[in-house]
């Protein structure tokens, strides 16, 4: 029993060690584009006369942006500060609501890394590294119609759970072709569970270490 012991313990003491021997970049920076499934809020005119405008949240399909950084603890622990921002304008009617979502995140972020570096080679599922996160932090809603109408903004507690894969192109730039987010918010008095893909490039920076 003992022996199981002192065994177990030794390979413990080694993993540690065995991480800390590969070089790490300690800086990623990525940036692309993002879509967006999101619950929003839409106007549409209930009463004409007197003008009377009545809101209703309804899913749609928004365009944006994503861009974080990583700095990488070890080869496979680090921290991610993710920023990301997308638009709307659905209408209803005459009526027509821009709507925007901004987010900024932060959280743990957890890397898959594969043996034998980063080289560039030909097959792209099997080659391509993956990662998972969990970040937290607040989201910027707003909806608005053009005067005279209303406008409603909020900001709120933001959850994202995801991740993706990272296929190398060079030893310093991968392609970052998956990327897949449950994005939870709570703005203007409901609660949205939004969902969002996206893709961009990956700059490797620093002296490894």
């Amino acid at each position: 029993m003992k022996r199981i012991l002192y065994t177990w313990l030794l390979l413990f003491s080694l993993l540690p060690t065995a991480g800390l021997a590969q070089e790490v970049v300690p800086w990623e920076v990525f940036g692309g584009y993002s879509f967006q499934r999101a619950d929003v809020r839409e106007y549409f005119i209930s009463r004409s006369v007197p003008l009377i405008y009545t809101p209703r949240h309804h899913y749609v399909n928004m365009n944006g942006f994503d861009f974080s950084v990583t700095e990488n603890v070890n080869r496979w622990f680090g921290g991610t500060l993710d920023i990301s921002g997308y638009l709307k304008s659905p209408s209803i009617g005459s009526v027509t609501t821009k709507d925007h979502i901004y987010t900024i995140l932060y959280g743990p972020r957890f890397t898959f890394p594969k043996a034998g570096g980063n080289a560039a080679p030909a097959r792209l599922i099997s080659a391509s590294v993956p990662f998972a996160h969990i970040l937290f932090g607040g989201a910027q809603t707003s909806a608005t119609v053009g005067p005279p109408g209303p406008h409603a903004s909020d900001f709120s507690f933001a959850m994202a759970i995801g991740g993706g894969l990272d296929w190398p192109l060079t030893p310093n730039v991968d392609l970052r072709f998956l990327q897949l987010d449950y994005l939870r918010t709570n703005a203007l008095q409901t609660s949205q569970n939004n969902y969002r893909a996206t893709v961009g490039l990956v700059l490797r920076l620093g002296k490894p270490k």
